[in-house]
């Protein structure tokens, strides 16, 4: 079912979707805030929520602390740490104790022949030559491990916010077709009873009963694109508080303000910011 459909028994559009559609026009540059602890936009307050209710920033918040995509690239530097360490550590010299015509225990050694003992210590000239470069290439490593995180939680910020957003639209579709569809109850009592005064044709009354019966329908598959929507959000928001409470109470507040806007830069400066900054290239560069 498309927005418009809902929206039809109105004769305009939800005042509530139109703001979420504006909003969601800017999701990768409200992610790209949120993620970089930048301004956010305007929020309700904490206390004017109710305990199912969930911002942008909070959303997006909760991911970045315990989305696995993020534990996993965090994971990947510590691991990048400890094979840079192993790569600077000097290897322990080797001991040997070597002991040529001994008797077996309990046994005499035969005429003419006397025990041999020696003793040497052993140290690799390997590391020596290999260290430098190996040390270099652990260097790179965890470089390319850390800009990682970076990557990771961009892509997190990302499809939490496009989640964010599926909700925001679909409670606005969900309440535009429970709208419509009280309008066409409305009319349809009107229409039963000047069906009852001979004031009107029955044939029109069944128009208005079959309109009605779409908007039913419409509002159960509002019903579910929503229920669908918070069931990926609430993959966000695991471990962060999200998994309290039923999941017919998750609801968003969309910022009652503008979204947003940052400033154009020049398009040399912006080249140069991209390919000095860009974790991908970063990432290809380590």
């Amino acid at each position: 079912m498309s927005f418009a459909a809902c929206c039809a028994g109105h004769g305009r559009a939800h005042p509530g979707a139109l703001r979420v559609l504006a909003a969601m026009l800017c999701v990768p540059l409200l992610a790209s805030d949120v993620a970089a602890q930048t301004a956010a936009p305007a929020q309700p307050a904490p206390s004017v929520l109710s305990p199912g209710e969930r911002t942008l920033e909070a959303v997006v918040t909760a991911a970045l602390s315990q989305h696995p995509l993020v534990e996993a690239a965090r994971a990947r530097v510590d691991a990048a740490s400890g094979e840079r360490l192993s790569a600077g550590t000097f290897p322990n010299p080797v001991g040997t104790f070597w002991v040529e015509n001994a008797g077996f225990p309990g046994q005499t050694l035969p005429v003419g022949l006397s025990r041999e003992t020696s003793t040497y210590v052993t140290l690799p000239v390997e590391p020596f030559f290999q260290r430098s470069p190996r040390v270099r290439a652990a260097d790179e490593g965890v470089k390319a491990a850390e800009v990682a995180i970076a990557t990771a939680r961009r892509a997190v910020a990302l499809a939490a916010a496009r989640a964010f957003f599926r909700v925001a639209l679909a409670q606005a579709s969900v309440e535009a077709a429970r709208g419509n569809q009280t309008a066409l109850e409305s009319l349809a009592s009107f229409s039963q009873s000047r069906v009852r005064e001979g004031a009107m044709p029955e044939v029109d009354l069944m128009r208005v009963q079959v309109e009605l019966d779409r908007a039913a329908a419409g509002v159960a598959l509002a019903d579910a694109e929503l229920a669908r929507g918070r069931a990926e959000l609430r993959s966000f928001l695991a471990g962060g508080g999200g998994q309290s409470g039923a999941l017919d109470a998750l609801r968003v507040t969309v910022p009652a303000g503008p979204a947003p806007r940052s400033a154009l830069v020049p398009l040399s400066e912006f080249l140069a910011q991209a390919t000095s900054s860009r974790p991908e290239l970063l990432f290809a560069r380590a």
